[in-house]
């Protein structure tokens, strides 16, 4: 007796669905769908995993790019604090941030804050500040580096796991890698 077809393939794992996503919103936003999803295609066999088709991988990467903006990706103002609970404590590291980001002319990254940003710098400020001053305990600047980037990791997982539909986040293996295992190499960071 034969199967009968349902024009499927095989499911595509949460990695490989996290990947696609995180490409498509944050990495390669600019780049075309198609040339995006050649480009996933690759990576994903790099991987060891199936590969889900270009058509859809377009239309993965479409529906990532097209969501509505949550509201944490707003722009973050001091006044805003108390409404998303943002301690008042790290007001001072956030105008830092933005004062670094402003003299650095760094395109990567907008130059203003978001609120979701704030939040997680925030939350880790502490933690990173307390791993930094080990290294850089004389450059404060470096270690607001650090933090930046580090935020910028958690704050995609975040935008990855609204995505998804995973909520909270699973933010593990960031814990691991940053906090636990105490790496901050430019393979972890990037």
């Amino acid at each position: 007796m034969e199967k009968e077809k349902t024009g499927r393939g095989p499911n595509i794992s949460n990695e490989v669905r996290q990947l696609i996503i995180s490409q498509a919103i944050h990495d390669s936003k600019n780049m075309p769908r198609r040339a995006l999803a050649v480009r996933l295609q690759d990576l994903i066999e790099k991987m060891g995993e199936i590969s889900p088709t270009e058509e859809t991988l377009m239309r993965m990467i479409s529906e990532a790019r097209n969501r509505q903006p949550s509201e944490l990706d707003q722009l973050w103002s001091i006044g805003v604090c108390a409404q998303y609970n943002i301690s008042p404590d790290i007001i001072p590291v956030l105008i830092r941030m933005q004062q670094l980001r402003a003299r650095s002319g760094f395109k990567v990254l907008q130059q203003e804050l978001t609120i979701r940003e704030a939040r997680w710098f925030a939350r880790l400020h502490p933690v990173v500040e307390t791993l930094t001053r080990k290294q850089f305990p004389y450059d404060p600047e470096m270690r607001l580096r650090f933090l930046s980037l580090i935020v910028s990791a958690y704050v995609q997982r975040e935008r990855v796991s609204e995505l998804m539909n995973e909520r909270p986040p699973d933010t593990s293996e960031l814990d691991r890698t940053f906090f636990i295992n105490e790496d901050l190499s430019s393979d972890a960071l990037f």
